[in-house]
């Protein structure tokens, strides 16, 4: 097995932090149940979303997919344009904190 040091390790990920208030509370709702088309990973205060940063070619072609999915499903915009934007900056994980960050050019949304 090969190994790293942590300053040039290649495996750390990217998150983007980010507050709940960015999404609607049906948002929250879908991505806890069992047939959600997206990954997450519920915890006491929000939520990690897995965003494939996999190569840059196919995470095109699969993000028109998994966006595709994510509105019949019923996700709002907002929710899509933070996976859009996630998936453009090359985060791994999308972190929707009740804490997190709040954007300014991001609607916040009141539940």
């Amino acid at each position: 097995m090969k190994t790293y040091s942590l300053k040039s390790n290649p495996y750390l990920v990217k998150v983007l932090d980010i507050s709940t208030g960015h999404i609607t509370k049906k948002d929250s709702m879908l991505l806890t149940r069992d047939d959600c088309p997206a990954t997450a990973y519920e915890y006491e205060y929000g939520y990690f979303v897995f965003v494939d940063v996999s190569d840059p070619d196919l995470r095109k072609m699969s993000l028109k997919g998994e966006l595709k999915a994510y509105k019949k499903y019923g996700f709002s915009e907002n929710f899509l344009n933070i996976f859009k934007k996630a998936n453009k900056l090359n985060c791994k994980y999308i972190q929707f904190d009740a804490d997190g960050t709040e954007y300014s050019d991001l609607p916040v949304v009141e539940w």
